[in-house]
Formats: structure tokens, sequence, C-alpha cells
């Protein structure tokens, strides 16, 4: 799925187009979530003090209550990526985000 990012309470500025690659979530990753009719981008910090969490700037989400969160995916920016990895495919770029490799140009 696309998106665009239409508010500040995200790292990413207003106007960047992203995807929603529909993959595992690890801790510390950049997701697009759901919570009710909302959706939303922040980092994942699973189970921690039996506890899910999202991270916002200036915000910290506690996935707790009625109310189902759902992740959508992991954020991939559809824009002109950085020169260190504008030879990488999508699936190439979201295996090296998985990998925790230190992509260098």
């Amino acid at each position: 799925m696309s998106y665009v990012i239409t508010s500040d309470k995200t790292e990413l500025k207003i106007g960047t187009c992203i995807e929603a690659l529909r993959v595992p979530a690890q801790s510390g990753d950049l997701i697009v979530f759901q919570i009710g009719k909302r959706i939303g981008i922040g980092r994942w910090y699973p189970d921690i003090c039996g506890v899910d969490w999202i991270r916002q700037p200036g915000r910290l989400i506690a996935c707790v209550g009625d109310t189902p969160v759902r992740i959508i995916g992991l954020v991939i920016p559809t824009e002109d990526p950085p020169k260190e990895i504008t030879n990488l495919t999508v699936t190439e770029y979201a295996t090296a985000l998985f990998d925790r490799r230190k992509l260098k140009g």
C-alpha cells in the first residue's frame, strides 16, 4: 500500500511518499500501523515489560486495552533513495533492513 506523510507526528517529513512492505517487523523498525480507524507511523518495540510499544516524536504509545493495534507493514520510502542504496531493489533494501547491515556509499 502507498501512503503520503501528512502529519508532523513522524520522523519523516511531510509530503514523503512511502510503501508499507508486508513483512514481519523487528524491534526498532519504522512501521505503518492502525489503531481503530487511525493510521500512523512509528518505531515498533514489542514485549518490553510485557507490553508492545510504538514510539513517535514526542509520543509513546502503549498497545494495551480493547482497541486492536495492527501492523500494516514496514516503511519503505518510494522517493529517490540515498546515494548508498540507489542500485538496490526493494527486496534487497528490505533484506538490508532485516540484516541490519550498514550501507555505506
